[in-house]
């Protein structure tokens, strides 16, 4: 009614753009960014995005955001290779990062 007191915070949408809107989602209720799919730091380390908070009444404000990503050790890739049922050789698994 008319003496209630709203939060405005409580009544923002956010919405998501930007070159690299495509590989996150962004909750409309509260902001919060989260990726479609994993990323790769050794394919893409960073992405930019554009998060628009818009109030009840239209206006609305936009950041530019840039999503950083950091780099993990990958597990090691083994590949085993045998001949006729008997051991070819020795196994040596390498980090994939080097």
């Amino acid at each position: 009614g008319l003496g209630d007191v709203y939060n405005i915070q409580d009544l923002l949408i956010y919405t998501l753009g930007g070159q690299d809107a495509a590989f996150f989602r962004i909750s409309r209720n509260d902001g919060q960014l989260r990726t479609r799919a994993p990323l790769n730091y050794e394919v893409r380390s960073t992405y930019t995005v554009e998060v628009t908070a818009t109030d009840p009444f239209g206006a609305a404000d936009s950041i530019v955001v840039t999503i950083v990503v950091t780099d993990v050790d990958d597990p090691p890739v083994i590949t085993v290779l045998t001949v006729g049922g008997s051991q070819a050789g020795e196994l040596n698994a390498p980090e994939p990062d080097g």
